[in-house]
């Protein structure tokens, strides 16, 4: 037992000692290693003037694809490897030690940055710890959560496969001092973890070589684009099916009775429903003007298809209740006889069940002759409606490094950073700033909002900071944090953010004349004014007010740079387009302070593609409308004249709600699109109004008309509209010279005959009041947009 204990005292003594040994050599490394040493400072050695970075990226999650809003949110693993030469040791020295572990900020990092994040800073880059080896390499993974922007292609909705690219670089290295290359296994799927709608299909990465506007050194990056397929068995359940579903149901209208009352207003709701189902995917994809759904085309497709099936319905309803109105011979045996063949509808009066090729054309024209009128316009409808069931089933990214730390140590001894540099001759700082648009993320009509990306070029002179190159082995320049630098207190006065994000994470050039350029990408979100009057074909101004909170124009002044704007490394974005943007300086004098302040303005043109809104919402909304003449021709038998001008006004206040839904609740400034849909509402009154006042005429019965209708409304009305008055011999009152015989027609009609006459002409009447009012109020209302 004693043996047993003494041996686990003697291991344990062993392993305790093992472990004082390995903590004492990792310390010995890490002394030798790190004095002296400064991680502001790029690592140069003699004969290793460039730092190679390797990156690689393991997809741990897709989290979302907000479609909408183009963002997509990405769990990555991040791989870099990089060689600093200041950090080698010989591991025979040290117990052969071949690597130690030291925390991130130990250790000089590169700038990685990713160049259309949302974020302000990539999060877990100098939270972990890194892995330095013997040869100085040193090996650096870290988890992070990423949003970025990525441009959607909906052409192929639901069935569709996005490319998102993430755009790895260094902000302030170019190419001759950081070269970004991809690891030999650069993507890792094998740790992902699935998503629901979503499935990363492969990565494809490049390295790219790209001299900005503002540089002539190249800047290398690396970018991968990740291939992400749509799993689309939500969408085929949900909508694709149901969509076929519903306009397969309008094959129906066909074979309802016309005197079912039904008719029409069976096809009006496949209509609403294919509506709802077009907005319902509309709320789903970015309003993009590039590219529109194939979805899309079909539920268009759907609503003309309605449009012509219920102009057809009306059609077949107004023959049906003809009566015994005479059919001409014309029609008899040019139109008659022929759809028999067509549509194999069984005469009235032929003994036949259907009109077959084999009976003689003759033996039809006897049927013909001898049924009623009433039986051939009830047989006309039958057909008409039978031929239009045909067609519709047949279309569904120098020196040593001990001269940079010189240089660094020259000019930060005795500097503070937090003071405004002020030497003799030069009182005041001058500070010139640009902008290079990256990408326009979002404009937030509803809340006035835009959020945009950019890259915030700044040049100042820090008198403080100079040197003569030639005690320095002519060294020109140093790159160093911001953070121990003057940086003027540069503000965006109209921010929704407390603070300009990225101004104090990069790192800044400064030349030996001590002159100070300063690169950063930001996003920014500010207020912007948005006049809605001529949505969808509107271009809205977003103004930049950049200035300083603290110092006034006799300490810091604030000019434009000469080439003040870049938009050639701008992204498109879907539904808007930037024009120009104009620049200007502004000299104010606040009320709180006698002295002037300057400020740069940066006015922003955004012009709106409309390509989207006309397609889902202008369209549909003057296919819809069109339909609303048709309730004129329907008979009042049919029971749906009114219920037809109903649902049109259904339909439009829903198109109403959803344009009023993407705009701000403005006082000052109206839509002319509103201005349209209000019109469609008040004629949809008026003409639901008159269907009203022509149904209640219709009904009257055996009331007396008074003679003063008889005389001065109804012969006038029918002179005019082309309207036959009961008792008339000839097809039309407009053949009559005597208008005398045709009030004394009148007077022989029944007083049933001549209210239903009055609804007619009413009718007739509305049909071209509805007409010229509709064109002319549409002319008027585009001509105010």
């Amino acid at each position: 037992m004693d043996l047993k204990i003494n041996f686990l005292l003697i291991i344990v003594w062993h392993a305790f000692l093992v472990d004082v040994e390995c903590v004492s050599t990792t310390k010995q490394i890490y002394d030798a290693i790190f004095t002296g040493y400064d991680s502001g400072l790029r690592p140069v050695c003699e004969g290793a003037t460039l730092v190679n970075l390797t990156i690689g990226v393991a997809v741990r999650q897709l989290i979302d694809l907000d479609e909408p809003n183009q963002v997509m949110k990405i769990n990555l693993w991040i791989r870099l490897k990089w060689t600093d030469c200041l950090l080698r040791w010989n591991a025979s020295e040290y117990n052969n030690t071949g690597y130690i572990v030291v925390p991130i900020s130990k250790v000089w990092t590169p700038d990685l940055t990713l160049y259309d994040s949302l974020d302000s800073e990539m999060n877990g880059i100098d939270k972990n710890r890194a892995s330095i080896y013997s040869d100085g390499s040193v090996y650096y993974n870290f988890p992070t959560l990423i949003e970025v922007i990525c441009p959607i292609d909906v052409t192929s909705f639901p069935f569709d496969t996005q490319v998102c690219a993430l755009l790895f670089g260094s902000w302030v290295y170019h190419g001759n001092q950081l070269d970004m290359l991809a690891r030999d296994n650069p993507s890792d799927l094998s740790s992902m973890k699935t998503n629901v709608e979503w499935v990363i299909q492969k990565i494809v990465v490049e390295r790219h070589e790209v001299v900005y506007g503002c540089c002539p050194d190249p800047y290398p990056d690396v970018t991968f684009y990740i291939h992400v397929k749509r799993k689309p068995a939500y969408y085929i359940t949900n909508i694709i099916i149901p969509s076929i579903m519903i306009t397969s149901l309008g094959i129906l209208c066909y074979f309802l009775p016309v005197d079912s009352g039904e008719k029409a207003s069976l096809i009006i709701t496949v209509m609403l429903a294919m509506s709802v189902f077009q907005l319902l995917v509309a709320d789903k994809l970015p309003p993009s003007a590039d590219s529109t759904p194939w979805i899309m085309f079909f539920f268009n497709f759907i609503l003309g298809l309605s449009a012509v099936s219920t102009t057809i319905q009306v059609f077949v309803i107004n023959i049906y209740y003809r009566g015994e109105k005479e059919i001409p011979q014309w029609i008899k045996r040019g139109i008659l006889i022929p759809l028999c063949f067509m549509t194999f509808v069984t005469i009235p009066g032929s003994r036949s069940s259907i009109c077959g090729k084999e009976k003689k054309v003759g033996d039809l024209i006897k049927d013909v002759e001898q049924s009623t009128n009433t039986e051939l316009w009830q047989f006309f409808s039958v057909a008409i409606d039978r031929l239009g069931l045909k067609p519709f089933l047949q279309i569904v990214d120098v020196q040593c490094i001990s001269l940079k730390k010189q240089i660094s140590d020259y000019i930060f001894t005795g500097y503070d950073s937090g003071l405004r540099p002020v030497c003799e001759g030069a009182p005041r700082v001058n500070l010139s700033i640009g902008v290079a648009v990256r990408q326009m993320i979002d404009l937030d009509e509803p809340n006035q909002r835009m959020k945009i990306n950019l890259w915030i070029r700044l040049k100042w002179n820090d008198c403080s900071l100079q040197w003569k190159p030639s005690e320095f082995n002519n060294t020109e320049y140093i790159a160093v944090p911001i953070s121990r630098i003057w940086t003027p207190d540069l503000t965006l006065y109209d921010s929704l953010t407390t603070e300009m994000y990225g101004m104090d994470k990069y790192r800044a050039l400064v030349y030996s004349d001590g002159s100070i350029h300063y690169n950063f990408p930001t996003l920014i979100e500010v207020i912007c004014q948005i006049d809605v009057t001529s949505f969808p074909f509107d271009t809205q101004i977003c103004s930049l007010i950049f200035g300083s909170w603290v110092y006034h124009g006799h300490q810091l002044d604030i000019q434009p740079r000469r080439s003040a704007i870049d938009l050639s490394s701008m992204k498109s974005n879907v539904e808007w387009l930037i024009p120009k943007i104009e620049v200007e300086r502004h000299v104010v004098t606040y009320g709180c302070c006698p002295e002037p302040y300057p400020d740069v303005t940066f006015n922003i043109h955004i012009e709106r593609k409309p390509a989207y809104y006309v397609t889902n919402i202008i369209i549909p909304s003057i296919m819809i409308t069109s339909i609303g003449v048709l309730c004129f021709f329907l008979p009042v038998d049919s029971g749906e004249k009114a219920s037809l001008v109903i649902m049109i006004t259904l339909a439009m206040s829903v198109f109403q709600l959803l344009v009023a839904d993407k705009l701000p609740p403005s006082a000052e400034a109206t839509p002319w699109i509103m201005f349209f849909f209000n019109f469609i509402l008040g004629m949809s009154a008026i003409t639901t109004t008159i269907q009203v006042a022509v149904i209640n005429i219709y009904y009257r019965g055996e009331k007396q008309v008074p003679e003063w209708i008889k005389k001065g409304i109804i012969v006038p009305l029918c002179l005019m509209l082309f309207v036959k008055i009961p008792g008339n011999p000839s097809s039309t009152c407009c053949n009559e010279e005597n208008v005398w015989d045709l009030v004394k027609d009148v007077e022989e009609s029944t007083n049933t005959e001549l209210w239903k006459c009055l609804s007619v002409v009413i009718d007739r009447l509305g049909i071209f009041i509805f007409s010229i009012t509709l064109i002319s109020g549409c002319f008027i209302v585009y001509s105010v947009k």
